[in-house]
């Protein structure tokens, strides 16, 4: 099953980032390692001096224990951050399901969105159990999505290129630190941004007919 979770967690760091800098962040990769957790974020705001507050923001919050900047510019910062307050660690692990599909997303008002795949209707009910019980979680609602698209590679890669703002004008990322992101050398990544637009528009105008 393909489940939708949405949820209020005041001690998520990102969420927080979100309310409090009113800044985009986007959670790009996760990685687990026994009590610990780490993310890797995209943090991008037009307005530099808010931008200026994201890493002495991580720096002093009580639940990040270390932070590495992969990359920086007036406009965005990739950070790697480590943390020991996550409803997912505890969640994750009860369940098993460490190789299973999670995308996690917040949105402008701090209200965090998870996909995953789960087996079972049990594993359904306890994460909701868990996170309105264990943690201090506010406002879980849950969504089971009928039909579930497996996206191919480059689909994925050109959805991550337009949700950054590699499109938009002026770009919000350009395609050097889009391929440190994805961990795609800058030359292929292109040739398959490309590909990938050119797929998506011959498939669109290929059912109009004039």
């Amino acid at each position: 099953m393909d489940i939708t979770y949405k949820f209020e967690y005041e001690s998520c760091f990102a969420a927080r980032l979100v309310q409090e800098l009113n800044v985009d962040v986007k959670l790009l990769k996760k990685y687990y390692s026994d009590d610990l957790l780490q993310e890797t974020i995209f943090v991008y705001s037009t307005n530099e001096d808010k931008l200026k507050l994201v890493i002495p923001y991580l720096k002093d919050h009580m639940n990040i224990s270390d932070y590495d900047i992969i990359s920086q510019n007036e406009h965005s910062v990739v950070v790697k951050v480590t943390t020991n307050s996550c409803p997912l660690l505890t969640i994750l692990k009860k369940l098993d399901t460490d190789k299973k599909p999670l995308v996690e997303k917040i949105d402008s008002n701090g209200i965090i969105e998870w996909n995953i795949e789960l087996d079972a209707l049990s594993d359904l009910n306890y994460i909701s159990d868990a996170l309105k019980t264990k943690y201090n979680v506010k406002n879980v609602s849950r969504k089971i999505n009928k039909i579930k698209k497996q996206d191919p590679k480059s689909e994925y890669i050109l959805h991550e290129a337009y949700e950054l703002g590699y499109f938009d004008t002026p770009k919000r990322i350009g395609l050097e630190e889009l391929s440190v992101i994805l961990h795609i050398p800058p030359t292929t990544l292109d040739l398959i941004l490309r590909d990938s637009v050119k797929k998506v528009l011959k498939n669109n105008f290929s059912k109009q007919t004039y």
